[in-house]
C-alpha cells in the first residue's frame, strides 16, 4: 500500500464520519446501522484543545449518563497513540459531566509496527498501576469488495484488502454504483472522499474521469479542498509544458528551414562542386546549429572555396 498524505486522508475520513456516521457503525459490526444511536457532540460541548476525528453520543438522551463513541483514524499509529487516546478520554470525562462509558476506537489504515498494543499502562512509584485499553478496527483487513458493496462504506474501498491495479477499476465502479443510493449531500461527499482516497492510492486520473461524475464530485469538500487545487496545478503545468514544447517545435522547424536554405545557397555559390565536397557539405549542414548557419550565410559573400566556408577556425 502506498503511503498516504496525512491531511487528505484525515479530511476524507472525517468528512465520512461527519456526513455518513453509518460508516462507523458498519465498521464496528452493525449490520443495519441505526442512526438513532448516534448524536454528534458539538465543539461547544467539548473545549479540549486536541481535535479528534469522530465524537458522538451513543443512544438517546434520557436525562441520565450517556455513553460516547470516540473515534480516531490513523494511517500509521505513532508510538504515543495509546497515551494520547487515554489523555483525551480523561479530558472528556472532565468536560462532559453526564458521560457514562467512553467507547474509544482507533481505525487503522495499515498494519501497525510490531509490538503495537491497544492499551496504555503506567505504574507509579507507589505501586499503583494505571491501565487503559481501547478498541481497534483494522480497516486494511476488510475486503475491498465487501466495502464496495455497502453504500455507507463504499468510499473506503481503496483502503480495503485486495484493492490492486488488477481490480481497482471494477471495484471503484462498484463502489460508486453502491453510493448512488445515498441522498444528497451524502452522495456527493462520499464520491469526493472515494475519489480522494483513490488518488492517494495512485489510481490514474484518466480512470477516475471515466468512473466519476465530475459535476457531482465538485460539490464535495474533498474536491474543493484537495482535488481541485491539485488539478489546477496539474493543468497549469500541462499548459506550460505545452508552451515549452511549442517553442521547441518552432525552433526545430526554423532550424530545418535554415539548413535547407543553406543547401540551396551552396548549390548556387558552388555549382561545379565535386561529389566529395557535396558529401562534406551535406554532413556539415545536417548537424549545423543556428549560430553556425548564420556565420556561413555571412561568409558566403566573400569565400571562394568550400574549404574556406567550412573552416571551423572562424566559427
Amino acid at each position: 500500500m502506498s503511503a498516504l498524505e496525512s491531511k487528505p486522508y484525515d479530511h476524507a475520513l472525517r468528512a465520512l464520519s461527519r456526513l455518513l456516521p453509518e460508516s462507523l457503525l458498519c465498521l464496528l459490526g452493525e449490520q443495519m446501522p441505526d442512526l438513532s444511536q448516534l448524536e454528534p457532540i458539538s465543539s461547544r460541548e467539548v473545549s479540549l484543545k486536541r481535535e479528534v476525528d469522530a465524537l458522538y453520543w451513543l443512544g438517546p438522551d434520557r436525562g441520565e449518563k450517556r455513553d460516547v463513541l470516540h473515534g480516531e483514524f490513523e494511517a500509521i499509529p505513532p508510538a504515543d497513540l495509546p497515551q494520547k487516546v487515554m489523555v483525551y478520554n480523561v479530558g472528556l470525562r472532565a468536560v462532559l459531566p453526564s458521560v457514562g462509558r467512553i467507547r474509544s476506537v482507533v481505525f487503522l489504515l495499515r498494519a501497525p509496527a510490531a509490538g503495537f498494543q491497544p492499551e496504555y499502562r503506567e505504574t507509579h512509584p507507589s505501586g499503583t498501576t494505571l491501565f487503559f485499553r481501547f478498541e481497534v478496527v483494522r480497516l486494511y483487513e476488510f475486503p475491498a469488495q465487501q466495502l464496495a458493496n455497502v453504500p455507507f462504506t463504499a468510499a473506503l474501498t481503496p483502503l480495503g484488502a485486495g484493492f490492486s491495479e488488477d481490480n481497482r477499476g471494477s471495484l471503484l465502479r462498484k463502489a460508486r454504483q453502491s453510493m448512488l443510493a445515498l441522498p444528497d449531500p451524502q452522495r456527493a461527499e462520499a464520491q469526493g472522499a472515494l475519489a480522494l482516497l483513490a488518488v492517494a492510492r495512485n489510481v490514474p486520473r484518466r480512470m477516475l474521469y471515466a468512473i466519476f461524475d465530475e459535476a457531482e464530485v465538485r460539490m464535495s469538500s474533498s474536491y474543493l479542498e484537495f482535488i481541485q487545487p491539485d488539478l489546477d496545478k496539474a493543468r497549469a503545468e500541462a499548459r506550460e509544458e505545452g508552451r515549452e514544447e511549442g517553442r521547441e517545435e518552432a525552433e526545430q522547424r526554423a532550424l530545418q528551414e535554415a539548413r535547407q536554405r543553406m543547401q540551396q545557397m551552396v548549390a548556387l555559390k558552388f555549382p561545379n562542386r565535386s561529389n566529395t565536397d557535396q558529401s562534406r557539405l551535406t554532413a556539415a549542414i545536417r548537424v549545423a546549429t543556428k549560430k553556425t548557419l548564420d556565420t556561413w550565410t555571412l561568409r558566403m559573400l566573400t569565400v571562394d572555396s568550400i574549404d574556406t566556408l567550412l573552416n571551423p577556425a572562424d566559427d
